[in-house]
């Protein structure tokens, strides 16, 4: 990585362990092959169909095993090259428990995985630092997702971001958390490249409230583990 490009993103204020594979999140790593089969195969079609919705949603209570099919699904789409970031919430660490570093993790992910985005990111990244290292959601999501990705105009495969666990954003939830989903929701909707959305939670009514606004409900699908049998 160039030099200059190096110091740019050294000043993104990502989150290093948010990502799946970060060790805070070893205990995920967990999965029983020959279990919620259906589940993943779902996921893995979704994941990789451009004309699937953008948005898939898993909901169900805690302890169901959610965030474990999930770091499986990370893993798949890691290997074959589909995945574009994650960003596990966790409830108790200070970061990964707010959503402040959320998009700009996500952005920092991106970059790195996906190496036709590095340039058009470096560009919008560091127009973005010049203003101030912690900008408001919305200019987060305007600089550093909608404007970068919308250089994008080629042909290319869905990229998927997961964000995990939004039931343990602790910081101010009852606000942050909708107003995270509608500005990401808002930023990545009419891009030409296919960036699919994994959003998964426990059923919080501020959250479960954000999902049937009318915007959602035309490019999400949903999955409730408690009605599966």
């Amino acid at each position: 990585m160039p030099t200059d490009a190096q110091a740019i993103f050294s000043k993104l204020p990502h989150c290093d362990h948010a990502e799946y594979r970060s060790t805070i999140n070893e205990a995920k790593n967990g999965y029983l092959q020959g279990t919620c089969t259906d589940l993943l195969s779902c996921l893995m079609h979704w994941a990789t169909a451009s004309e699937q919705p953008c948005i898939f949603i898993l909901s169900s209570a805690v302890g169901t095993g959610k965030s474990t099919v999930v770091f499986e699904l990370a893993k798949w789409l890691d290997r074959n090259g589909c995945l574009g970031a994650s960003f596990f919430f966790v409830h108790g660490d200070a970061d990964l428990s707010c959503t402040t570093y959320v998009i700009p993790t996500i952005t920092y992910q991106l970059a790195q995985s996906q190496t036709y985005l590095h340039s058009c990111i470096i560009e919008h990244a560091s127009f973005h630092l010049s203003r101030g290292d912690l900008q408001n959601m919305e200019a987060q999501v305007q600089d550093l997702i909608t404007q970068p990705l919308s250089d994008i105009t080629e042909d290319c495969d869905p990229v998927v971001v997961i964000i995990n666990a939004l039931d343990e954003c602790a910081d101010q939830a009852l606000e942050h958390v909708p107003r995270l989903l509608y500005l990401l929701l808002r930023g990545i909707r009419g891009l030409h490249i296919p960036i699919h959305v994994l959003l998964t939670t426990c059923p919080e009514l501020h959250i479960e409230h954000a999902f049937k606004t009318v915007e959602f409900q035309s490019i999400m699908k949903p999955y409730h583990l408690e009605e599966v049998p």
